[in-house]
């Protein structure tokens, strides 16, 4: 019987690349005593410089009584697979009921769609999820499109003139595009939100190491691509982007939104 544990324990730096031969010399196992091993965390671990350690946390299969108490008192302990998030769905009746009103513009309410301000991290998300719904959302983005945005940067930063509704704040993609910025949040998110978020970055191009790393990033000139790639997706689901558009207010009438 296989079950799956977890250990922690701290490598050099310099053997990283031997990961498992670690693992299993810590363990005191053999090769072929464990399976099917997933970095869980790892972490940077320099207070006494010159000397890096890494900081690893894992999960493995092994058999089970076999090896399994042998392993408890190393220090190994039980994995429970964390809960998975479940993303909020439609049901198949409102999504094909939608997709009929659009095929039909003579049915009222036909034209209705949700309309997003901004493409940064939230705007991103918001129409990633509204696209795959089949609601074909408007996004509307102040700023410029990836490509134009980089290069007003780029002329600003030699010396050009600012643009102000396109540069390192404003435009596809959001202020942190050009921040490289890090991932991590303080919030101890029990429903699996921090990492649904992070696994669809690496499905759109991130490096997968995001989804463990302690202090996690992306990095410029990946986060770019990333997010170029969530566009075409949501582009392919019917969703439509209007760039250098600004939201300028609500329009309202009788006490209902009547377009913007």
């Amino acid at each position: 019987m296989m079950n799956r544990f977890q250990f922690s324990f701290s490598i050099d730096a310099s053997k990283e690349d031997r990961l498992t031969e670690c693992l299993l010399k810590k363990l005191a196992l053999k090769d072929g005593d464990i399976k099917d091993i997933r970095i869980l965390k790892k972490s940077v671990d320099a207070r006494k410089k010159p000397k890096i350690l890494y900081n690893y946390t894992v999960s493995f299969c092994a058999d089970y009584p076999g090896i399994g108490k042998n392993l408890l008192k190393k220090g190994a302990m039980p994995y429970k697979e964390p809960e998975e998030y479940i993303w909020p769905s439609f049901s198949e009746e409102m999504v094909r009921k939608i997709r009929e009103e659009k095929e039909n513009h003579d049915i009222p309410g036909s034209k209705e769609r949700p309309v997003i301000a901004g493409f940064g991290p939230a705007g991103i998300f918001a129409a990633l999820y509204l696209a795959r719904a089949g609601l074909c959302p408007i996004i509307i983005e102040r700023g410029a499109e990836m490509d134009e945005r980089i290069r007003a940067v780029e002329e600003f930063h030699k010396g050009g003139k600012l643009r102000p509704d396109t540069n390192v704040q404003f435009g596809e993609g959001g202020a942190g595009t050009f921040s490289d910025g890090k991932l991590n949040t303080g919030v101890k998110d029990k429903a699996g939100r921090n990492k649904a978020v992070l696994e669809t970055f690496v499905r759109f191009g991130a490096p997968g190491e995001i989804l463990y790393d302690g202090r996690a990033h992306i990095g410029t000139d990946v986060i770019r691509k990333v997010v170029v790639n969530i566009r075409q997706e949501i582009k392919s689901l019917g969703g439509e982007f209007l760039f250098q558009t600004r939201f300028v207010k609500p329009e309202i009438k009788d006490g209902k939104l009547a377009g913007i």
